[in-house]
């Protein structure tokens, strides 16, 4: 994916006035010191940024007034994108593309705006060129010459023509021009010119060495962020990625969602150190550990401990990373979430007010022997969880707290849709890209379907079981799926039975039929095992393991829930495809 500089995004632009202070200076340089003075500040003025079109302005801004009227630069196409010049073809009109253009007034810039240079094969464009006058017929006599430009007619009379080339490579191609109020170019003057050329083209090689650095680990970052987010119940979910500036360097910018057996979700957002394609490796790394982590059922904080000394062991002190994981719960809309020294998540609520949710931060990943904690958002319906990255809120001149204070405000303007929200957001707060890139992830949080969730409360108690087996088969009879009732009855009811705990300690059982069966049977008493170990009395999970599709444990503020699915057969997914219709 090449993000450099093609030549629709790139046009010709003039220099700057702010470029121009340090040529004029030159101009007032009388005696022999002027050629000393102009090598001098070209030293300082040109490649001051890893820009390619901003260095070829510095250089044109440099040599108009003091060497010449006009100026014009001419850039190989492949070097705007980042790529290797190419060794041949370079007479063809189509391979060159006008990057700069500079004069004393107006009068022939649009005419050398449009001159591309039509070179001739047999002439070698690795020498530079000195023409110090116009033929007879106002033409110049070389075949280096602007095509179809008779420049005569604005009084130009004198043209110079220096290679950008080094280690043997050629770049682009600098022109000159002078008027009839100064004398010839010389010699002299061409010496002058080539030595300029030969620090610009230095600069320029760096630049664009920058630029294919930046197209890779850009190419390998949206490589690895997620091409499409599928749908999840009782969600709408949407991200964007904007890329830092083209004069920065791309992040370690980084998101990703993901379904649980048991139907919740998870969603991480995190930015890895640095801006380069090591950064883009480290955020590769990351995002495969937590990938890891989340399909073994980890919680946010004891995932974000195990990744902490798993990058401070295997890694070098440089890889560090921000990051924020949760996993939300669709049907008690509870996000229970840890944060890795990343900026809190955002809370829109349909009143149009916003919340900053009190997040206990801990330390970046990488650090090593740190310990996380969770917080637990308790989310309603039409709230919009808004995940984002740094490079939003925070520049080199202005406060994370400003940040967090102008996105609050362009949260509450908020949008007809997700997407318009999160266009809105980036065109408030980084309408021209930024030094750093930037990351959003948007989860608006939408009621579950009726018809295909179904919950109730009991008690600890010896009819509680028999009650709740009679609720499950009318339940699953209604969905046209009484098959499954032979196996989720007996499950639910070795589940209950086990939590032994005193009369009247709540308990729940859910249902929520999707592609499968769902059943979760939450004990607030925390009674039951984690999972089956060995020669363990764990008899009522040793059942639920031999006789269900996926199950698992989890423990969470209100006690502890035990989940199982299972698979619906082929008259359970004919009548779940006519209901979906």
């Amino acid at each position: 994916m090449m993000q450099g500089l093609p030549p629709s995004e790139n046009p010709v632009r003039e220099v700057p006035a702010g470029l121009r202070h340090a040529a004029a200076a030159i101009k007032a340089a009388t005696g022999a010191g002027e050629q000393i003075a102009l090598l001098g500040t070209a030293s300082h003025t040109i490649g001051t940024t890893l820009d390619l079109c901003r260095t070829v302005q510095e250089m044109t801004a440099v040599l108009v007034p003091a060497m010449a009227d006009y100026s014009t630069v001419d850039l190989l196409e492949p070097v705007l994108r980042g790529e290797d010049p190419p060794t041949s073809g370079l007479e063809d009109r189509s391979a060159w593309h006008r990057a700069a253009v500079h004069g004393i007034d107006q009068g022939p810039l649009r005419t050398l705006r449009d001159a591309l240079p039509q070179l001739d094969a047999a002439c070698p464009l690795c020498e530079p060129m000195l023409v110090p006058r116009l033929d007879h017929d106002g033409n110049w006599p070389h075949p280096k010459r602007p095509s179809g430009a008779n420049l005569r007619r604005f009084g130009l009379h004198s043209m110079m023509a220096v290679p950008l080339a080094t280690r043997g490579q050629v770049l682009g191609l600098v022109t000159l021009y002078r008027g009839r109020h100064r004398v010839p170019f010389s010699q002299a003057d061409l010496r002058i010119a080539t030595h300029i050329g030969a620090f610009a083209a230095l600069a320029l090689d760096n630049a664009r060495r920058y630029a294919r650095e930046r197209a890779v680990a850009l190419e390998l970052q949206m490589s690895l962020l997620p091409r499409e987010i599928p749908l999840h119940p009782g969600l709408e979910i949407t991200h964007r990625y904007q890329p830092a500036s083209r004069s920065a360097l791309v992040g370690g910018d980084w998101l990703d969602v993901a379904a649980l057996p048991d139907g919740r979700v998870a969603l991480t957002i995190g930015d890895a150190s640095g801006h380069d394609i090591h950064a883009a490796a480290v955020m590769g790394r990351l995002r495969t550990l937590m990938q890891a982590g989340v399909s073994q059922g980890r919680e946010p904080a004891e995932l974000l401990t195990t990744i902490d000394a798993l990058m401070a062991a295997g890694h070098a002190q440089s890889d560090i990373a921000t990051c924020l994981h949760g996993i939300y719960d669709p049907a008690s809309r509870r996000c229970t979430i840890a944060r890795a020294g990343h900026p809190p998540p955002a809370i829109l609520h349909p009143d149009g007010s916003v919340e900053f949710p009190d997040i206990p931060a801990g330390p970046p990943l990488g650090i090593g022997e740190q310990r996380y904690t969770t917080a637990e958002l308790q989310l309603a319906e039409g709230d919009i969880l808004m995940l984002y990255t740094d490079g939003l809120i925070e520049t080199h001149d202005q406060d994370i707290d400003v940040g967090m204070d102008r996105l609050a405000t362009a949260l509450g303007r908020g949008g007809h849709s997700l997407n318009q929200l999160c266009d809105s957001i980036l065109t408030d707060l980084r309408p021209h890209g930024g030094e750093d890139d930037i990351t959003l992830l948007a989860v608006a949080i939408r009621g579950l379907p009726h018809h295909r969730t179904a919950s109730w409360d009991l008690s600890c108690g010896s009819t509680e079981p028999c009650r709740a087996r009679h609720l499950i088969r009318g339940q699953l009879e209604q969905w046209n799926l009484p098959l499954l009732a032979d196996t989720a009855e007996p499950l639910v009811e070795e589940l209950i039975s086990a939590a032994t705990c005193d009369d009247g300690c709540p308990l729940g059982v859910r249902l929520h039929r999707t592609d499968v069966l769902l059943v979760e049977v939450l004990d607030t008493c925390r009674t039951m095992s984690a999972a089956p170990q060995g020669e363990c009395d764990d008899r009522e999970l040793r059942i639920v393991g031999e006789q269900a599709q996926h199950w698992g444990v989890r423990d969470h503020a209100d006690g502890r829930t035990v989940w199982f699915e299972i698979p619906l057969g082929s008259e359970a997914e004919t009548s779940t495809r006519s209901q979906r219709r």
